[in-house]
């Protein structure tokens, strides 16, 4: 059988969900989430499972999948996932000032950079010579509650 035959056959039919959930796993293990969502999709559809309802906190769990989609190295986020994580600096700064945790921004830095988002941290060496004052005062701020 010729594969314009194949094709042809297979055109307008759908795979049996068993294997619409096989080919969702396999999506999922590749870090290909666009194809992931087309076959759990077409898998309920195919066993007639009704969409839920929209949450309420779409939007949160929209921002927070984007972001589990940039850290898990998949290829279809690879291009926009530094600019992403890039954007997070401020929001690590804060909550380092917060936690009195200085360290946190170099050790973000450096994760970041080894997971290979580093090329976009250039633009904040300025903010690290801030942490590096912030750390100098929580020292001696704990050097002075010490005594």
């Amino acid at each position: 059988m010729s594969i314009s035959s194949v094709v042809n056959y297979e055109r307008d039919r759908v795979p049996e969900p068993k294997q619409l959930l096989a080919f969702a796993h396999a999506a999922a293990a590749a870090g290909r989430h666009d194809l992931l969502a087309v076959f759990q999709r077409t898998a309920k559809e195919a066993l007639g499972a009704p969409w839920p309802e929209v949450p309420s906190d779409w939007y949160k769990l929209a921002c927070a999948d984007a972001l589990e989609r940039c850290l898990s190295g998949g290829t279809d986020y690879q291009e926009i996932a530094p600019a992403v994580i890039s954007a997070l600096v401020p929001v690590i700064e804060k909550k380092a000032r917060e936690e009195g945790d200085p360290e946190l921004i170099q050790r973000f830095t450096e994760e970041s950079a080894r997971r290979g988002f580093g090329q976009q941290f250039g633009k904040q060496r300025g903010r690290q010579r801030g942490f590096q004052k912030l750390k100098k005062r929580s020292k001696k701020s704990s050097e002075r509650h010490d005594q």
